[in-house]
């Protein structure tokens, strides 16, 4: 699950002649110390200027390198006299610090959120510094680049600056906060591999928590959580571990993609991770890693074997009720609009199901979601529903297998359940922006006696014949009614 990166709002004072604001902060756990330089070109005398500090901030001096200025101070706004004598250009500087401690988000990480005013449609540009920075969002219209101690960013006006710092267990693609299990970094290849996305950072942050912990901040429903270069897990979920972190991987990496999106709904975000946890289950699987396989679709009950003792299966329902899609379909509901999980808690299964099959229809005949997240590079951003809808109504099926045909609908189901998705992996370069995808070959898991067709293809061949069967009953009760 995702949950939305806010921009917490600031108040702006526009100054006369001001040409550039330029940042250099530090922090940690305790404070943030903010060097601010306010540069101006004007065609005289420049005049004063008043600035809104952040709040809580104590200011430690105020100079334009012709020495210490005078000042007045309200609330945390300072007026700032002007220039004494002319200059070709006047820069303000204004150091102050704040004293406030960061979020303890669990066992040594932290999280700041660093909010920095400038003037509307001014050139802003800086860096946030600290040894440890892990992970982060800058807003949307900011260019922004992560080092192994800074994060620089350039845009015009204020923004909001998230980052996750501290000190845990580094793999190559993670910074483990709390447990670790075996292969963490093949969730971030997987994800990375299927949807071709890059974060703009080496790491994300994953911290591993206890139920008790988990559930004081986030649903009962939930495993996962995904914020702002950041990833929450339960420490419980054992071998369900890889498929939720690679779903909140996802998350991770649609975030930016997604910032024209200010809607409530999660449709194709849920979609994409939803696929991705598909994959790695399904991955997982096949290396008989697990013995428990992919759910179907609006399918059918699945069984698996238990590699240790045979004569032990495991029935997996489907994801998803197949006459529930049906009605939806012929009833001509439009819930799926506006869905998401944390508000559709009557739909919320239905949901999950319908948004991946969304993404899997789309990728059994495209292939990949490139086209997709190429058109998002230049949207808007948008708060409608409808025009989001719209958006993705022009690329892809939002209704797949809708035909009217009860045959057809369960034919593509079939087809969609049956159809053997590729496994990517990828190795990603965050300076360079880089990723190196490899397809992965997994032959289809087969039992260990010779002769015998794999557990796969049994139970494909029995539910193909189960699906002819009722097909067969079907027609005959037809040819039956017509006399």
């Amino acid at each position: 699950m995702k949950k939305a990166f806010v921009f917490l709002a600031v108040i702006l004072f526009t100054a006369v002649a001001v040409a550039e604001v330029q940042y250099e902060v530090e922090f940690d756990e305790k404070e943030v110390y903010t060097n601010v330089s306010i540069v101006s070109d004007c065609d005289q005398v420049c005049p004063g200027l008043s600035w809104r500090l952040m709040e809580g901030s104590k200011v430690l001096d105020v100079d334009d390198g012709s020495g210490e200025l005078e000042y007045s101070r309200e609330d945390d706004v300072l007026n700032i006299e002007g220039e004494r004598t002319r200059e070709e250009n006047r820069t303000v500087k204004i150091q102050s610090v704040v004293n406030s401690s960061a979020e303890h988000v669990h066992e040594g990480l932290y999280e700041r959120q660093i909010s920095l005013p400038s003037f509307q449609d001014k050139k802003t540009t800086g860096v946030l510094k600290n040894p440890d920075i892990i992970s982060g969002r800058a807003d949307r219209s900011f260019e922004s680049s992560f080092g192994e101690d800074r994060i620089e960013f350039k845009g015009e006006g204020p923004t909001n600056i998230i980052v996750n710092f501290g000190q845990g267990y580094s793999t190559e693609y993670f910074e483990f906060f709390g447990d670790v299990h075996e292969d963490p970094d093949d969730a971030f290849r997987l994800a990375v591999g299927t949807l071709e996305v890059g974060p703009q950072f080496e790491r994300f942050a994953v911290s591993v928590m206890n139920e008790e912990e988990y559930m004081a901040e986030h649903e009962s429903w939930s495993a996962g959580q995904y914020r702002s270069g950041s990833i929450k897990l339960r420490n419980d979920l054992d071998d369900n571990f890889l498929r939720v972190l690679a779903h909140e991987t996802a998350h991770g990496l649609n975030d930016r993609k997604l910032s024209w999106d200010e809607t409530s709904s999660s449709y194709f975000d849920e979609g994409t991770s939803e696929y991705v946890e598909f994959l790695m289950q399904k991955k997982r699987y096949r290396e008989e890693k697990t013995d428990i396989g992919p759910q179907e679709l609006f399918g059918e009950e699945t069984q698996y074997t238990d590699t240790d003792n045979p004569n032990r299966y495991y029935q997996v329902p489907p994801q998803g009720d197949k006459e529930q899609l049906w009605n939806y379909y012929r009833q001509e509901e439009d819930f799926m609009k506006y869905w998401s999980p944390a508000e559709s808690a009557e739909h919320r299964n239905f949901g999950y199901a319908y948004s991946q099959l969304v993404i899997r229809n789309y990728i059994k005949e495209n292939g990949t979601l490139n086209e997709v997240y190429e058109e998002m590079d230049s949207l808007e951003t948008t708060e409608s529903y409808d025009t989001k809808w719209s958006f993705f109504s022009n690329h892809m099926d939002m209704k797949p297998c809708n035909y009217e045909s009860r045959e057809r609908f369960e034919q593509c189901l079939d087809d969609i359940n049956s159809f053997d998705y590729e496994i990517n992996m990828a190795d990603h370069d965050y300076k360079q922006g880089e990723l190196e995808i490899d397809r992965i070959n997994l032959p289809n898991r087969t039992r260990e006696s010779s002769g015998e067709l794999g557990g796969e293809e049994v139970e494909r061949f029995l539910f193909n014949l189960s699906q002819l069967v009722d097909r067969l009953i079907q027609s005959f009760q037809d040819l039956i009614n017509t006399f």
